[in-house]
């Protein structure tokens, strides 16, 4: 999870992030099942932002939930809502109640501008 942490992307792209969650260390690292889980990913400018102003992305359908994969797709309409600048961001595990079972990972999301604002092809 470590190599997740800082993500970039551009204001107006669709960018999908691949997420393995394991549990242990060194080689008795194995896949941490997320079947029953849903995973939430939170990006803020800053912290005292409410969570109910920031982008927000809960998954529940998983790419392998036994395997611990998932898949978090920032949509080209998540993103034009976004300035540019750093976010801070997390990726916490929920039971299927809401109750919050861990903060698994957290680090930067890193927003630019593309100097590509448009194109006319001829």
């Amino acid at each position: 999870m470590k190599n997740l942490f800082p993500l970039l992307l551009y204001i107006g792209d669709t960018r999908t992030y691949r997420v393995i969650f394991t549990k242990g260390t060194g080689r008795a690292k194995q896949p941490m099942s997320i079947e029953d889980k849903i995973v939430v990913f939170t990006a803020k400018e800053n912290n005292a932002i409410p969570d109910s102003e920031a982008l927000q992305k809960r998954i529940s359908v998983h790419t392998d939930a036994p395997g611990g994969v998932t898949s978090i797709t920032l949509t080209s309409a998540d993103t034009l809502s976004l300035r540019e600048g750093v976010y801070q961001c997390d990726i916490t595990i929920f039971d299927l109640d809401g109750n919050r079972l861990k903060t698994y990972a957290e680090g930067e999301l890193h927003v630019h501008v593309s100097p590509t604002q448009s194109v006319t092809l001829e």
